[in-house]
């Protein structure tokens, strides 16, 4: 845990100097399974156990042993600071992979030769003295020569990759290293940055009134919303409709990281309780539909597990019983596709009950299907303003009521700039300055960041897209690799965190220090990690009770997919394809 109590680390070369030799072979002798360093952590603690005198090696084996921890310590070095480059090139890529299947087969050559001293020691202890008996026929793999020449071997492969690295690759890391990694537990403040509304207050009170009101009076409601701006205009129309009891439809809309959800789950949370049945499901861009209607009956019959037999058609049959002549409130976040929309919307039975129904989608043609091509319908949330991006970013990083310090409101300016009002790349962004608020030197740098990767006509996608790779690269190496765990599962399934962490235990991705934490107790820390960076979200109560969690956008699921591919010939071995 002592990785995860350390501050923020900016290692630029203009803050830092370069890694000491003996800080990388205790970041790699301490680290878990990862898809940065392999194995490299785990492979030098088990050649550690060979090495003490009370283990049975013979004196020139154990002696060779020693000399091969030498050499993956040297390697570990070169193999630690290569990891710490956010962009390496082509050749460094190809030498970090060879570096990591090399140490895979020293793994597999050190297990063997722990299995079989093992099983040596288990047949001493539990049989009886008898003759020995020369076996000409022994084979050679378990003979003392035959592994002494195999260490050799090995031996020279360490060697031959330390010096390519030192021919080709030496100081390409101190001129493209990291600008800043993040290490520590983000404040909680940062951690409810997911549920936070800045710029849309009266739009929220404003949908909270047209779900729960049951009689309006288009005079009183033309009144008091005499002077708001177009998305409010349309919410005038919603609640003047002459036919607000009968069930009524509103579709969410906006570019990807403008607030959809949020908006979406806070209105859930503090009207949901007004309805007799309730549900909040995330679809996804090829939704399982037995599984997203599952999910709906579920909550809606308050988290009691449907029949495993159950067919789509039984899962619709059974929400139009039990939601017919009932008050209800489904949201369904993330809609990509119209035929989605199609099959879910036949469970949802008309009625004059005040029932609603919310939908968020990226897709100007899902939510105009939604709505039954009524755009009066049809609520499109923008970009923040400067002022609402402002007072986000303060408020995330600085605390609520606070004020930018005069010497950062000029990086301050740039990088509210740089964000483009998009609430999720301000979050993402505060995430990197949020454990040393007040150094200038770490805003600059972001700046700098920013300005060389976002150009004036980059459009919202390329901008959130580089804020989230940026996100990501500060990431410590236990959360890329947990984090990149998720892209086995199929695109937007939602997992227990229980389920999760057990996993992650199992592949050897957790590194508990002796005397310190259990196991558990650091997976748990990691997982809520990546929930505090916003990477992972709660999304449900299932029907055990249970939160499930799943990446927090579309777009975070693609960038850790796309950086899983990358490492997927590493991870092979763990089982991570």
């Amino acid at each position: 845990m002592a990785e995860m109590s350390s501050s923020l680390a900016v290692t630029g070369a203009a803050m830092d100097a370069p890694v000491s030799s003996s800080v990388a072979e205790m970041g790699a002798m301490n680290a878990p399974v990862s898809s940065s360093l392999g194995v490299m952590g785990p492979l030098l603690k088990k050649i550690d156990s060979l090495l003490p005198l009370d283990y049975r090696l013979r004196g020139p084996l154990k002696d060779r042993v020693a000399l091969l921890k030498v050499d993956l310590e040297e390697i570990s070095v070169a193999l630690v600071e290569q990891s710490m480059v956010d962009f390496p090139n082509e050749m460094a890529k190809y030498w970090m992979n060879e570096v990591r299947e090399l140490c895979y087969d020293i793994e597999d050559f050190i297990d063997d030769m722990m299995l079989t001293h093992a099983d040596a020691k288990m047949r001493s202890v539990q049989s009886f003295k008898v003759g020995r008996v020369k076996i000409p026929w022994l084979p050679k793999t378990v003979r003392p020569c035959t592994r002494a020449a195999r260490i050799a071997e090995l031996r020279a492969l360490v060697r031959e990759a330390i010096e390519r690295h030192g021919r080709y690759l030496d100081g390409c890391t101190s001129s493209s290293r990291s600008l800043f990694t993040v290490y520590g537990h983000i404040p909680l403040m940062y951690a409810e940055a997911a549920n936070y509304l800045v710029g849309v207050d009266d739009t929220k009170t404003k949908l909270i009134k047209w779900i729960t009101d049951e009689e309006q009076h288009p005079a009183e409601t033309t009144n008091y919303l005499v002077g708001v701006n177009d998305v409010k205009i349309k919410l005038i129309k919603w609640l003047t409709d002459e036919n607000e009891q009968q069930l009524k439809m509103v579709v969410i809309t906006g570019h990807a990281g403008v607030g959809k959800t949020t908006l979406a789950k806070q209105l859930y949370r503090e009207v949901g309780q007004q309805f007799e049945c309730r549900a909040f499901v995330r679809a996804s861009r090829k939704p399982d539909m037995r599984r997203l209607l599952e999910g709906i009956l579920s909550q809606v019959q308050q988290h009691r597990c449907p029949s495993n037999s159950y067919t789509v058609q039984n899962l619709i049959d059974n929400l139009i019983k039990h939601l017919q002549n009932k008050r209800y409130v489904i949201v369904i976040d993330d809609l990509w596709e119209t035929i989605s929309w199609d099959i879910v919307a036949s469970a949802f039975p008309e009625g004059n009950n005040c029932s609603r129904i919310i939908t968020t989608t990226e897709i100007e043609g899902v939510a105009l299907e939604c709505c039954d091509y009524q755009s009066d319908n049809i609520l499109k949330m923008k970009p923040l303003g400067r002022e609402d991006s402002g007072k986000l970013l303060l408020n995330l990083v600085f605390g609520p009521e606070c004020l930018c310090p005069e010497q950062l409101k000029g990086a301050f300016d740039i990088i509210i700039k740089k964000c483009a009002g998009l609430p999720l790349a301000t979050i993402c962004v505060s995430g990197l300055l949020t454990t040393q608020p007040d150094n200038p030197k770490l805003w600059q740098h972001v700046q700098e960041f920013l300005c060389s990767n976002l150009s004036t006509d980059s459009t919202l996608e390329e901008r959130l897209q580089e804020i989230l790779k940026l996100s990501y690269n500060s990431l410590p190496h236990y959360l890329k690799t947990c984090l990149m765990y998720l892209s086995m599962y199929p695109e937007g399934y939602t997992m227990q965190k229980f389920d999760l962490v057990k996993q992650w235990t199992a592949e050897g991705f957790i590194c508990a220090i002796e005397g310190t934490d259990t196991w558990e107790e650091v997976a748990d820390s990691y997982f809520e990690e990546l929930v505090n960076r916003g990477m992972i979200q709660p999304v449900d109560i299932n029907y055990n009770g249970e939160i499930t969690h799943r990446p927090s956008e579309d777009i975070i699921a693609r960038l850790v997919g796309y950086r899983s591919t990358s490492a997927i010939p590493d991870m092979q071995r763990n089982q991570l394809v």
